[in-house]
């Protein structure tokens, strides 16, 4: 049970909170860009401090790393640390990590390989016989499922078009 000193010294707090809301710095934070895909709620954000992996308009399969330093929603702008670009000319954006659960498993078959395989020399070694069918199977489609997922899985790449689009916000609470 809350006791009533308790309710009050709350409500007191929360008067106060709100009453400095207004006096409070604009924050950096709250300007950002936005990924939005037509028909859908989902948005992706980019704040100031990420890193974009973007390519441009010139050269689509062209791909840059910058990590972005300001953002202006009025002049249409991405300020990164060589220069400003303006949001139009994104052609793409790669989403760096999207393929971290294939090369996870790339390395759960790399690891199965080795391991395997030294067994089956071992086995050899030791027992002085020839691998059989199977070892040579279980061995080569490990390191096919190696290859594939280590190499053949790209990363996502998100194309700017008509269902999708590139939008920069300034959310900043502006006081009077």
């Amino acid at each position: 049970m809350l006791r009533p000193g308790l309710i009050r010294l709350s409500f007191r707090l929360a008067v106060l909170l709100l009453a400095l809301l207004p006096s409070a710095p604009d924050c950096a934070a709250q300007k950002l860009l936005q990924v939005e895909r037509y028909g859908s709620l989902k948005t992706r954000r980019y704040f100031i401090g990420d890193e974009l992996c973007y390519s441009l308009r010139g050269a689509p399969r062209q791909f840059a790393n910058r990590t972005i330093l300001d953002i202006h929603p009025e002049a249409g702008l991405l300020v990164f640390p060589d220069g400003s670009l303006p949001v139009d000319s994104i052609a793409a954006l790669r989403l760096t990590g999207s393929n971290a659960w294939a090369k996870g498993l790339a390395v759960s078959f790399g690891t199965f390989f080795i391991t395997f395989t030294g067994y089956s020399l071992l086995d050899m070694a030791i027992n002085r016989r020839n691998p059989s069918d199977f070892q040579y199977m279980a061995g080569g489609s490990a390191l096919v499922g190696w290859g594939i997922t280590q190499w053949l899985i790209p990363e996502r790449v998100l194309r700017m078009g008509e269902r999708r689009r590139l939008r920069l916000l300034d959310l900043s609470f502006r006081g009077s």
